[in-house]
């Protein structure tokens, strides 16, 4: 919702009506909440990380090549160092309130800058200056009359000092806190302290608006400097680096203060040019060159100096390279190299030295120290193992074996294989191409290697090939080996069931398949039958595994004078048929008798015996099927069973 004016706000609403809401227009960046509205200060480093503001991060590697930054004083490029804030502060930068910070790339850092004060009603405030969000009166938040107006505090909370519940001595939502009365008692603060409102310490008192007074608490690293803080961050309580001595004791007079992780006043960027200690930005003072000389400064000789501003070093008095005559520490000047080749400073491929004409020093760009490819280790070889870089004797390899070296990961050495050299294009690497180890992912099977595994590779092995007749998963452990935890092993006789519930119609077949693992040979074979007719004599059932077909039900009954010669004619099947059945036969059965449920049931011998199939293997595809021979009544193949034994 927009904002509204005090004026326009007679609602009366209850506390609990209270909403916080904010206007779509009109908004500037919002601040990061907290008490106070800390940023990332709770990690330590003030780096403005933790807000998930990534400048910090951004800049990381632009800070590590500028040594300035962190000197105390704003150099090119940087928009703020340490404590030096220039003339920026939250309100220039278009936020209304707030502590402007410089974070540890010298950029600024705004995560407490605040939009309160703007008269606008951003999130999560109650009330910006004279807009409120829903309560205007005492009345309406319970703390008094409609005659007693609400204020609003510097940090956008509802102020309750205007009402007659405030100060009565019992604390009333929304109040947070009861002052001392006019007896000099001690505030009623509920139980709270600093602690409790994540402060990491101070004093916490209670305002005449009660509400929390959090002026004496302290959170190091907030910005805030605040109870027994010196400093925090950028906020030095008004002290400048002329407040201290430098080692002469005369006040700096230059630079900026920081402020260490514990909130203490570090004063050690902080400047006094002349004052011989060369401090904060300066870049040397008096006879204090911070350990430069002319040489270091790429100078031949001479004397180096100090400028007066301290600033920078006079160099005046250095010797420069150049001058044709090799002078105090130049190896070389021009055309004079001192009577040197390449081949004398130690590179055996010879080539051609130069004299840097800066340095004074040998330039060795063109000298060649390159003998790989002649099998014999020189220079910086490693391996030299001739023009064909394989094979490779141990003295062409120094000594050295797959298992002498890491993988390309680190922290492992190969398990073994055949080491070799990159000769003649590279002697300063092995190449490590017939070196494996366990953990590549590869079923690594050349160079001795002893896997029977790796990762996912099992090398086409699996639980049935390892005689887990059950099948199941394999899977590879760490050190490579077989982990046939989750093999299964096949019971015997293992018993496998089917639903296909096939529509067999008028004069057609229906199938169905099971197919079995394991590699024994078949002793026994059963078949358990569940089919639906109303005419089982126009049935027939055939089981099929690898070429050998056998006829267990051949429309039972028929020929059979009794009926016509049509065969059984009531309906369905349910038996489970066996050449050691102690119940009859499947030909001969029909209506066995009152609750039997199916016209053929019970344990029956098959048609022709199952035991064509004893010496067959296992494994393979199981089939069934049944057949109607005549038309007028259809049926379904509801479920069936093989039992195979070995």
């Amino acid at each position: 919702m927009c904002p509204r004016p005090l004026a326009q706000l007679r609602t009366g609403l209850a506390l609990s009506a209270l909403t916080i809401g904010a206007c779509a227009s009109g908004t500037l960046p919002s601040d990061s909440g907290g008490h106070g509205g800390i940023g990332d200060s709770t990690d330590g480093d003030g780096d403005g990380d933790g807000d998930g503001d990534d400048t910090a991060d951004d800049t990381a590697d632009d800070t590590a090549d500028d040594p300035a930054c962190g000197n105390g004083a704003i150099d090119t490029g940087e928009e703020c160092d340490s404590g030096e804030l220039g003339d920026t502060t939250c309100q220039t930068l278009g936020f209304p309130s707030g502590s402007l910070s410089c974070d540890d790339a010298c950029r600024f850092d705004t995560s407490n800058c605040s939009n309160c004060g703007n008269n606008d009603l951003d999130a999560g405030e109650l009330c910006d200056g004279a807009f409120f969000q829903d309560a205007e009166t005492c009345a309406d938040v319970g703390l008094g009359t409609m005659d007693e107006l609400l204020l609003c505090s510097d940090n956008c909370e509802l102020d309750f000092s205007n009402c007659s519940g405030c100060g009565d001595g019992d604390i009333v939502a929304p109040e947070e806190c009861e002052p001392a009365g006019e007896d000099g008692g001690k505030d009623d603060l509920a139980g709270a302290d600093c602690e409790s409102l994540d402060w990491e310490g101070g004093n916490l008192a209670c305002t005449d608006s009660c509400r929390f007074d959090q002026s004496g608490c302290q959170t190091c690293g907030d910005a805030n400097q605040s109870g027994s803080e010196a400093c925090d961050r950028a906020d030095f309580d008004g002290q400048v680096c002329s407040d201290y001595d430098s080692l002469t004791g005369d006040k700096f007079d230059g630079a900026s203060l920081s402020c260490t992780d514990a909130c203490l006043i570090n004063a050690s960027n902080c400047t006094k040019c002349g004052d011989g200690v060369s401090t904060g930005s300066e870049t040397c003072d008096g006879t204090a060159l911070v350990g430069q000389s002319c040489g270091s400064l790429g100078h031949d000789a001479g004397d180096l100096a100090c400028k007066d501003d301290c600033r920078a070093f006079d160099e005046s008095n250095c010797t420069d390279c150049g001058d044709g005559a090799i002078e105090g520490v130049e190896q070389c000047d021009d055309a004079d190299l001192a009577g040197n080749d390449c081949e004398a400073l130690g590179f055996v491929g010879g080539g051609t030295l130069a004299c840097s004409s800066t340095t004074c020093a040998f330039d060795t760009t063109d000298c060649t120290d390159n003998t790989c490819g002649n099998g014999t280790l020189e220079q910086t070889d490693v391996c030299d193992c001739g023009n064909a870089g394989s094979p490779c004797t141990a003295t062409q390899l120094g000594g050295n074996s797959c298992t002498d070296t890491n993988i390309p990961s680190g922290g492992q050495a190969y398990d073994g294989g055949t080491l070799a050299c990159y000769s003649p294009s590279n002697c300063t690497s092995f190449d490590t191409t017939g070196c494996y180890y366990c953990g590549n992912g590869s079923k690594d099977s050349g160079g001795g290697a002893t896997e029977q595994c790796d990762g996912a590779d099992t090398g086409g092995a699996t639980c049935i090939s390892l005689g887990h007749a059950g099948g199941g998963d394999l899977s590879c452990n760490a050190s490579c080996t077989y982990d046939e935890s989750d093999c299964a092993e096949m019971q015997n006789p293992v018993l496998i069931c089917a639903s296909p519930n096939a529509d067999l119609s008028d004069m057609a077949s229906a199938r169905s398949t099971i197919t079995l693992a394991g590699s024994e040979t078949v002793t026994d074979v059963d078949v358990t039958l569940d089919i639906l007719h109303a005419w089982v004599g126009d049935v027939s059932v055939e089981i099929i595994h690898e070429s050998t077909r056998v006829t267990v039900v051949d429309r039972p009954g028929v020929p059979d004078p009794a009926d016509g010669s049509q065969g059984c004619s009531s309906a369905d099947i349910d038996a489970v048929l066996g050449d050691e059945a102690a119940d009859g036969s499947v030909e001969d059965t029909c209506d066995p008798g009152p609750g039997a449920g199916a016209a053929i049931a019970g344990q029956l011998t098959p048609n022709n015996p199952l035991a064509a199939f004893d010496g067959t293997t296992v494994a393979g595809d199981w089939t069934i099927e049944v057949t109607d021979a005549e038309p007028a009544d259809d049926g379904m193949l509801a479920r069936w069973c093989v039992s195979v034994a070995w």
